[in-house]
């Protein structure tokens, strides 16, 4: 009796009999606590550092506007 695969579909990409795709039974790596907790720190690295550059950022828009205020006034006076 000869096997038959004819009936064997893969999981994923039905029309392509190549691909195999595995499920793995086992919990995934951001289940741990202390992976938990790290994305939780680097979470608030992250607000933080965005919160700095956008204050970075408001402080050189201001410059800058406060910069073409004062050229504008020195072109006036000429």
């Amino acid at each position: 009796m000869s096997a038959s695969f004819d009936s064997f579909i893969p999981e994923g990409d039905q029309n392509d009999p190549t691909m195999l795709h595995v499920q793995h039974d086992h919990a995934s790596p951001t289940s741990h606590p202390f992976v938990d907790d790290d994305n939780r720190q680097n979470a608030l690295h992250l607000e933080e550092k965005e919160k700095r550059e956008k204050e970075m950022r408001n402080q050189i828009i201001n410059e800058a506007d406060e910069y073409i205020r004062a050229f504008m006034r020195r072109a006036a006076e000429l």
